[in-house]
């Protein structure tokens, strides 16, 4: 029976690339489709955070922000790239070709990543495959909303940490990373956290099985060389912006300032519940913390007026420090379940439950990685999605469809990679005409250095 689909994997084997484009634009054609004959929620509804109105008050005003005010609490690559879209007066559309574009780009740079380190077809359509048919990021393909474009920068970063592992000289990798995550934090700030995941990760390359893959050892200078060509690369990114934000607030914000708003909404919610699902915007107690009421608050699409963010941030920090030293069981637990609500929060308990079934493969992929190549082969890895995790077990405000995790889908996929790239041998025979590929080649993972067992 096995027989009857060798054409189709000879031809999947022969033409990978061809496959995951395929893979990536069918599945989000139809979500497209759909939504344009039956839309429950209109573009650009008040839920879609305001990309679209900042797009379209800069298209009339030149001005990055609502009405008269500049953009203080979101990043400006997003309402940029809609820019386009609402000049030629089809956003909507405009929108779904951005989105078609960074999934496919995603998709590939995925695997790119992927070939690189294990050397491996089957084990890197697998880990491509996993994040393009991500049934969160498929959705977010029809809604003006960083999510699609967050994912791309990430996959972006880590195509080029990789190259970095996988090529010498390291300044030209080194640059780009940084630059891929500067843009990254340009478009969704948040993402902020990868830049210290990325500097642990090329810090403990020395210590993995992938610190030989160019033939040339990473010894620490390497390391220290890299982090600072990125450091410099991400700060000359993001550096103009920051530049903008303090001649419009005379005062330093590297992109956004409302980490101290997303820490008493994710707090007063984990207050109503420690559960990761319903939706509670509670702003009455930030009324009550400002001395003002909700009205004069000015909240809208998920922001309150700037002359409030110094505010909430200042006494943020107070109440974290407070609970440091006074109450460190108690933050202990809240941050644990903070960090779950990274992965998991949804305002329905089924999708909520569906995001935990769908990191269950994830995760299993990871331990197979753990057992057969030991756990430095995924660490690097680890240290990506534990920087993201950090964070938001801090600030996470509940969200639908855990959002804000869907970009570190990317690194999460790595390792299935590295799971299933002892089997490349199996597809192998299965397709004898895998030798006429050219990733036939890099598909001899079994007999390679980067996808043997760890020796016991």
């Amino acid at each position: 029976m096995l027989t009857q689909f060798k054409p189709m994997t000879a031809w999947i084997a022969g033409h990978p690339k061809s496959f995951l484009v395929m893979l990536s634009l069918v599945p989000r054609l139809i979500v497209l489709i759909f939504s344009a004959v039956h839309r429950a929620t209109p573009f650009g509804d008040s839920a879609h955070d305001g990309y679209l109105q900042i797009a379209q008050n800069f298209v009339a005003t030149s001005v990055l922000g609502f009405g008269p005010h500049h953009l203080l609490y979101r990043g400006p690559v997003y309402p940029l790239l809609l820019s386009p879209g609402v000049l030629l007066g089809h956003p909507e559309l405009w929108n779904a070709i951005l989105h078609l574009i960074a999934s496919v780009a995603t998709c590939l740079l995925v695997f790119a990543a992927a070939m690189t380190l294990t050397r491996s077809v089957v084990g890197s359509l697998a880990a491509a495959a996993l994040v393009t048919l991500d049934p969160w990021l498929i959705w977010f393909t029809k809604i003006p909303m960083t999510v699609v474009t967050a994912t791309f920068f990430v996959a972006a970063a880590v195509f080029f940490f990789v190259r970095l592992l996988a090529r010498r000289p390291l300044l030209g990798p080194s640059i780009c990373l940084g630059v891929a995550l500067g843009l990254g934090v340009l478009d969704h700030t948040a993402l902020i956290a990868l830049l210290g995941g990325f500097a642990l990760a090329i810090l403990i390359v020395r210590w993995t099985p992938f610190s030989n893959l160019s033939g040339t050892p990473f010894t620490f200078k390497n390391s220290l060389a890299s982090i600072a060509a990125m450091g410099v690369a991400f700060i000359a990114t993001v550096s103009p912006y920051t530049i903008r934000n303090y001649k419009n607030s005379h005062r330093f914000i590297l992109v956004s300032d409302s980490a101290g708003l997303t820490y008493f909404l994710g707090t007063a919610h984990y207050t109503f519940s420690p559960y990761p699902w319903g939706q509670r915007q509670p702003y009455d107690g930030l009324a009550r913390r400002l001395n003002v009421t909700v009205p004069e608050l000015d909240v809208r699409y998920s922001t309150v007026d700037d002359r409030f963010y110094p505010q909430l941030n200042k006494q943020a920090r107070e109440d974290f420090l407070y609970l440091l030293r006074h109450q460190p069981g108690f933050l202990a637990k809240r941050t644990s379940v903070m960090a779950l609500w990274f992965f998991v929060s949804d305002y329905s308990v089924a999708r909520a439950a569906a995001h935990g079934l769908f990191l269950a493969i994830v995760f299993a992929a990871w331990w197979r990685a753990w057992r057969i190549r030991g756990f430095m082969a995924i660490a690097p890895f680890f240290a990506l999605v534990a920087s993201g995790t950090a964070l938001h077990s801090l600030v996470m405000s509940l969200n639908g469809h855990a959002a804000y995790s869907i970009p570190y889908i990317v690194p999460l996929a790595m390792p299935v990679a590295l799971a299933l790239c002892r089997r490349d041998s199996s597809f192998r025979e299965l397709v004898p005409t895998l030798s006429q590929s050219p990733y036939a080649a890099l598909g001899a993972a079994t007999t390679g250095t980067r996808c043997e067992q760890r020796p016991s």
